[in-house]
C-alpha cells in the first residue's frame, strides 16, 4: 500500500508543504477558534445593571399632605414665602431629580426639586429622611 500522496514518500519524512504550510496554519485556526469570540470558551463581561437601591438616576416620592391641608404646594424656592407654582393632592407620585437646604418645614431642612418646583421633603415619602438624590 502507498502512502505517497499523504505526505510520506516513502522514506519516513513528511513532506515539506505538511509540515510547513498545512501544519502551522491548522494550528493558526485553532487558535483562532479557542480565542476568538465565536469560541466555546469566550465569555464576555456581562454589563452591570445598576441596583434600584443605587442608582442615582431618578428617584420617587408620595406626597403626604399636612393635616388639615388639602393639598401640598410646590414653590420656586425652598421656602413656603417663596411663591407658588403647583399643588399637589395627598397620594400623587413625584419624581424627585435633586434635593437642596432650605427653609425648615415639619423637622426637616431638606427640601426635593420635583422639576416644576421646589416642595418640602418632610411631606414627601420616599422610606427614608436622607437625601434621595444629589444636591442640586
Amino acid at each position: 500500500m502507498s502512502n505517497v500522496g499523504v505526505g510520506n514518500d516513502g522514506t519516513g519524512k513528511t513532506k515539506w508543504w505538511v509540515s510547513g504550510i498545512v501544519a502551522p496554519v491548522l494550528a493558526g485556526l485553532l487558535i483562532w477558534y479557542l480565542t476568538g469570540n465565536n469560541s466555546p470558551f469566550h465569555h464576555p463581561n456581562p454589563t452591570p445593571t445598576p441596583s434600584p437601591t443605587t442608582s442615582t438616576s431618578q428617584s420617587w416620592g408620595r406626597v403626604e399632605v399636612p393635616q388639615g391641608y388639602g393639598s401640598l404646594y410646590v414653590h420656586t424656592a425652598p421656602s413656603l414665602s417663596a411663591s407658588t407654582v403647583a399643588a399637589l393632592a395627598g397620594g400623587a407620585a413625584v419624581q424627585i431629580q435633586c434635593t437642596t437646604q432650605g427653609e425648615a418645614v415639619g423637622g426637616s431642612s431638606l427640601w426635593d426639586w420635583i422639576g416644576t418646583g421646589y416642595v418640602p421633603d418632610a411631606y414627601i415619602y420616599t422610606g427614608t429622611n436622607q437625601p434621595t438624590m444629589p444636591s442640586c
